[in-house]
């Protein structure tokens, strides 16, 4: 099946028959390979990580105890969730379900902050007894505390390398 963007869809002018045949899907996945244009849209950086748990009120605990997060201001969505916040951006976006989500083999990995306060973060993981790897990253100067969530969910905290 070849998918195409929007923009394709609305550019291309073609029947709708027509999207999947190996000619068009050939020539989508040609231009796909097109470098941008200069003048496009141009990212700035990850926004938030929406995770989904059943284990909402926990979540939130472990985010706010571990790592100094605050739960803030939040749209009125009709599910229930919380918007974890790092200073004035709300970095984590917790949604709650009724059933633990599948996490088998997640394509999400991990994802990170970066932050100061080395020592007190560690002593807070000990204090806490929240299992830690730190890993110093070859070739950069920075150093990686990796925790697990509540649900498991894998975060490294990213400080530099100069204040540990």
């Amino acid at each position: 099946m070849c998918l195409l963007s929007v923009e394709e869809k609305l550019t291309a002018n073609i029947a709708k028959k027509h999207i999947n045949s190996p000619i068009m899907c050939k020539t989508m996945v040609t231009s796909a390979r097109t470098p941008a244009k200069a003048n496009h849209m141009q990212l700035n950086r990850l926004d938030h990580v929406n995770v989904k748990t059943a284990n909402l009120e926990q979540m939130i605990k472990w985010y706010e105890d571990v790592l100094g997060m605050t739960s803030g201001d939040r749209p009125p969505f009709p599910f229930p969730g919380a918007w974890m916040y790092a200073g004035e951006y709300p970095v984590v976006h917790l949604v709650g379900v009724d059933s633990e989500p599948a996490g088998h083999d997640p394509k999400l990995e991990h994802f990170a902050l970066s932050a100061t306060g080395y020592a007190s973060f560690l002593e807070n993981l000990d204090d806490r007894n929240i299992d830690y790897k730190v890993v110093k990253v070859p070739g950069i100067e920075v150093t990686q505390v990796n925790v697990f969530d509540v649900d498991g969910n894998h975060i490294h905290i990213d400080f530099q390398s100069q204040e540990t």
